[in-house]
């Protein structure tokens, strides 16, 4: 049972308004979930909501650093529903003009539908090289990673394991998504390689399940 990564796509261009901003996701005949990960120049909750091919998707995260260089990130999930596969708008609501930069991205399984395993999220601080531990209890989890970071210009240098999505310049911030296949339960990690500054950052380990023997409680 293993939840592997399909396609991901970005908005066109970096979001600086209170608008809905669209774009064209086409994922696999067979995709059985999807994920939109969010860096953003603020730490003001400023998302009122996302929508993939017309579904509310959950918010899983939210988490801010509120410092000098404040920033945050997001995380949505959308799981085995109605309007996953193929070519999908995702659309993305916001409420102010500080930038981000929003990315999609849709995953394969062969159980029928996928959920969330674990996730986590935080004020990383003043950090080097940031990274986040997550600790799934199944083996073929797909994970996916986003952090806003005080540099103000993007690595492009996620640590080994992790694949790259993004890198973008939100102005004072920059902003990095990622996603990481991992085998085995258990304790692992997902990150970015950069230099000092400040960092916030979130993560989601997504498994397999069939819905007539979910541990209730166990997914979100």
């Amino acid at each position: 049972m293993t939840v592997t990564f399909d396609v991901s796509t970005g908005s066109a261009a970096l979001i600086s308004s209170a608008t809905t901003t669209t774009w064209s996701h086409t994922g696999s005949a067979s995709a059985k979930g999807a994920v939109v990960v969010i860096p953003q120049g603020t730490a003001t909750d400023q998302i009122s909501g996302v929508t993939y091919g017309g579904r509310i998707m959950n918010r899983i995260r939210f988490a801010a650093r509120t410092s000098a260089e404040a920033c945050a990130v997001y995380v949505y999930f959308l799981g085995n529903l109605v309007g996953i596969t193929g070519t999908q708008t995702v659309a993305v609501t916001t409420t102010a003009a500080n930038p981000c930069w929003p990315q999609a991205a849709t995953m394969l399984a062969a159980e029928s539908q996928v959920a969330v395993n674990q996730e986590t999220g935080a004020d990383a601080g003043v950090i080097a090289n940031p990274s986040i531990t997550l600790i799934p209890d199944v083996a073929g989890t797909m994970w996916f990673y986003v952090n806003a970071s005080g540099l103000n210009t993007p690595v492009n240098t996620p640590e080994a394991g992790t694949t790259s999505m993004s890198a973008r310049d939100l102005g004072t911030i920059s902003g990095h998504t990622g996603q990481k296949a991992v085998a085995a339960a258990g304790s692992n990690t997902t990150g970015w390689t950069s230099a000092i500054d400040d960092v916030v950052q979130a993560a989601l380990a997504i498994s397999e399940y069939n819905p007539a023997s979910l541990v209730v409680g166990r997914y979100l």
